[in-house]
């Protein structure tokens, strides 16, 4: 198993077991950093640029959309989602991770 596939492992262990209050703990934590506004016109308009190159859906909301989502997001919700996303084979959302380097890829 590589290092990859063991970190999320140990990672589903410690979602199972996440307690209400921990969860909660961790939500703030990144409510922090995706609510911290802009402290001037070059940070809105690196975010602007960023919605317009990365995402090509143009929300100039979106940090309000994230935060309001976060706010109201579960702790039931975020274990489905991370065993969707990580570990149900059969689900069309699923991410397959491989990571190869070039020494092996050259072989």
């Amino acid at each position: 198993m590589n290092s990859l596939n063991s970190f999320l492992a140990s990672t589903k262990d410690k979602v199972a077991t996440m307690t209400e209050e921990d969860f909660k703990v961790q939500v703030e934590s990144v409510l922090v950093q995706v609510g911290e506004k802009d402290f001037n016109l070059k940070m809105e308009n690196k975010r602007f640029w960023e919605e317009i190159g990365t995402f090509h859906t143009n929300m100039f909301d979106r940090q309000d959309r994230e935060v309001a989502t976060l706010k109201d997001l579960t702790l039931e919700e975020f274990r489905s989602h991370f065993t969707k996303l990580f570990f149900d084979p059969t689900g069309s959302k699923r991410l397959d991770l491989e990571l190869t380097s070039l020494k092996h890829a050259e072989s």
